[in-house]
């Protein structure tokens, strides 16, 4: 019903209607804005993350022919990482002692989106590079013993993302000899 003194008013049934529509909008935001703040990359991640042994036996000095770049050793394996799960690179399952290779090695993720990231783990020559990699220095000098120097944290080749991702390592060389340690990718 209109005021009949000329002012401009809200009837009772509008003022409900009105009010609860603004009951509904504070309700359901939320849940909006809760949507649009998510990571891109949050999943539920089903697999179950476990040390993957990725170069299973160490390989003292070995003579090479030749003056070109080899590899010597090719391996993927897929790795489960859970969800805030760091990763490291290791010579043992325990996930504590940097790996060891001669010339270099190359390790490859891809995560469960497709997205490939690429690192030179080089202890002496860079020759064998892959140029698509940044590089990473290695200081351990042990090949099938036992270091002190700690094992390598590769969490930034992981992104965000959780679930399994196929890792892929290629040790190289130019020069004689040769030679490298067993080697895990560990999730912690």
């Amino acid at each position: 019903m209109a005021p009949t003194d000329g002012t401009r008013g809200v009837d009772r049934r509008r003022l409900i209607k009105r009010a609860s529509g603004a009951a509904v909008l504070a309700w359901s935001t939320p849940a909006i804005v809760d949507s649009l703040t998510a990571p891109a990359a949050a999943m539920t991640c089903t697999c179950t993350p476990a040390a993957v042994s990725i170069v299973p036996s160490c390989r003292n000095d070995t003579l090479s022919s030749g003056s070109s770049c080899v590899t010597y050793y090719s391996n993927t394996v897929t790795v489960c990482r859970g969800e805030g799960q760091s990763v490291r690179f290791s010579r043992n399952s325990g996930g504590n002692q940097e790996p060891y290779f001669d010339e270099l090695a190359v390790l490859s993720v891809t995560s469960p989106l497709g997205v490939t990231v690429v690192r030179n783990f080089i202890r002496w020559q860079n020759d064998c590079r892959d140029p698509a990699g940044s590089d990473v220095a290695l200081s351990s000098a042990n090949q099938c013993g036992s270091t002190s120097v700690p094992a390598l944290n590769i969490t930034s080749m992981f992104g965000s993302e959780c679930g399994n991702f196929s890792v892929t390592i290629r040790i190289r060389n130019r020069y004689t000899p040769y030679g490298w340690s067993t080697a895990w990718i560990v999730p912690v």
